[in-house]
């Protein structure tokens, strides 16, 4: 299925050379592709502690890295780089949730691009620190299928054609799914809401 050189996309070029293990192309794909796993992690795993979510990329590359050949182009590859991301995130989150390690102290800070935000008066940045802990720890306490929805549609603020794309799932379940993770987040933020 591999088309002339000539032909090629530079996207086709780029995938190729990683497929045959050329270095260069490799860190090209990384360079271009890291801000958007490294987003897709850090929410989908929340602000926790450093070395899962270093994890959960490599995790992410080595997953990418290795399915190189099956892409096929019936999705744009940004999109396809999201779907191994998720899926990746899921499958640590799952293991996870199994385990029920949620536990408060894997709760940091509020993430980095969350306190830039203009107004850094200590008090505020102190509010803002509060909420963040207290919406992650929420965001931990869902369903990981409903969190990937929520993160997908509301925080990454994607298309829901494009969530159902990259969680392998109809329009009808990721609007369900979309549903039950507002509402299950409503109902444990509602104790934090009227303190």
């Amino acid at each position: 299925m591999l088309m002339p050189a000539e032909q090629q996309t530079p996207l086709a070029m780029l995938i190729e050379g990683c497929i045959h293990h050329d270095r260069n192309a490799q860190r090209l794909l990384f360079n271009t592709y890291k801000q958007l796993v490294l987003r897709c992690v850090t929410r989908y795993l929340g602000p926790r502690t450093k070395i899962d979510v270093e994890d959960v990329i490599q995790q992410t590359y080595i997953e990418l890295f290795g399915s190189l050949p099956l892409y096929e182009g019936r999705a744009s590859f940004e999109t396809w780089v999201y779907r191994i991301s998720s899926s990746v995130c899921m499958q640590y989150l799952r293991k996870k949730y199994r385990r029920r390690v949620f536990r408060r102290s894997e709760i940091a800070e509020i993430p980095a691009d969350a306190a830039a935000l203009p107004d850094s008066r200590p008090d505020i940045m102190s509010e803002r620190r509060e909420f963040g802990r207290h919406f992650y720890a929420a965001l931990d306490a869902i369903r990981p299928e409903r969190r990937m929805v929520f993160i997908l549609a509301d925080m990454e603020e994607r298309p829901l054609d494009e969530v159902g794309i990259i969680t392998g799932s109809s329009i009808g379940t990721v609007k369900s799914r979309l549903f039950r993770a507002r509402r299950d987040l409503m109902k444990r933020l509602e104790r934090y809401i009227r303190e």
